[in-house]
């Protein structure tokens, strides 16, 4: 069965960079330290929005010098009922930073977007609990717990829901039925050991043939978060063309989970693109644990 859901809002052939955590600009970081909480409660004042806006305009920059595309993803990770409830927001709270994050977005869409740099905006749907933390949800009872937040995020104009962080195959079904029942587009990002199986240890493939059978095969596309580039191409070999088909994006992280010199820097801007053009499908690129912005902008660097 293949869902309406599975659309592509944008060009197949397109390379989509991903901005680098918020978490890693010091203006962000130096916002936070005035506001000690998720990100999205920076939303609230307006130095911290205008901290997250700085954040995003500089990501926009680098798409606009390698004329390529950008995701925007709203700083929504942990704006739902579970972690909002540990700070005292409700439901209408909640709500009202969801559109806001998505209305910050639109705005530099607005501002920003050319033909050569279409801009898309995600809303970011985090996992209920941490990893290896909480009680194991059902598929049902996930997609009754991000319900209302895939709404808001759909409702308020973002182009995809950007499932991010998520380690089972339970949540990501969950995610995928909420997401169906609101006729919003659905990108999985998995999180992943370095070798490719999830943290519970499964195989990649068989996580994503299951979720693609439960679902009727309406995730828009899978992505992955924490492989390393140098093991991705063994990773998509042993799980075959099917595999390869529907991982369409990669978060890789840096090898030395420290502050890497300028070398390290380029050296993994260059080992990515080299993984993209080996693996052509692969069409959102971006940085994951141990990298932030300049390790985007050498991806961005190779792509010119």
């Amino acid at each position: 069965m293949t869902s309406k859901a599975r659309a592509l809002p944008f060009p197949a052939d397109l390379i989509l960079l991903a901005a680098p955590d918020p978490l890693t600009s010091p203006r962000v970081r130096n916002a936070l330290a005035a506001t000690p909480a998720p990100l999205y409660r920076l939303l609230a004042n307006d130095d911290g929005r205008e901290a997250l806006e700085q954040h995003f305009v500089s990501h926009v920059q680098l798409g606009l010098e390698a004329k390529t595309g950008v995701l925007l993803e709203a700083p929504t990770l942990r704006a739902s009922a579970e972690w909002g409830g540990l700070l005292g927001d409700d439901a209408a709270a909640l709500d009202w930073f969801n559109v806001r994050a998505v209305g910050l977005l639109l705005g530099i869409r607005a501002r920003f977007e050319t033909a050569s740099t279409p801009i898309v905006v995600g809303g970011t749907v985090g996992p209920r609990f941490p990893p290896g933390e909480g009680a194991v949800m059902t598929a049902s009872a996930a997609a009754a717990y991000h319900a209302r937040q895939v709404r808001q995020l759909s409702e308020a104009g973002a182009g995809i829901v950007a499932g991010r962080h998520l380690s089972t195959i339970a949540e990501a079904v969950g995610l995928a039925d909420a997401a169906e029942a609101n006729a919003a587009r659905c990108v999985i990002s998995l999180q992943v050991n370095a070798d490719g199986s999830l943290p519970t240890g499964e195989e990649l493939a068989d996580v994503v043939n299951e979720v693609d059978q439960a679902t009727g095969g309406s995730v828009l596309a899978f992505a992955l978060e924490g492989v390393e580039a140098q093991a991705l191409d063994a990773v998509l070999q042993k799980g075959g063309d099917p595999l390869a088909a529907r991982i369409r994006g990669v978060r890789c992280g840096d090898p030395s989970k420290k502050q890497s010199s300028l070398v390290d820097v380029a050296t993994f801007g260059r080992n990515l693109v080299a993984l993209r053009d080996r693996n052509p499908q692969l069409m959102l690129l971006g940085g994951g644990d141990g990298t932030d912005e300049r390790h985007v902008q050498a991806i961005a660097s190779r792509l010119i």
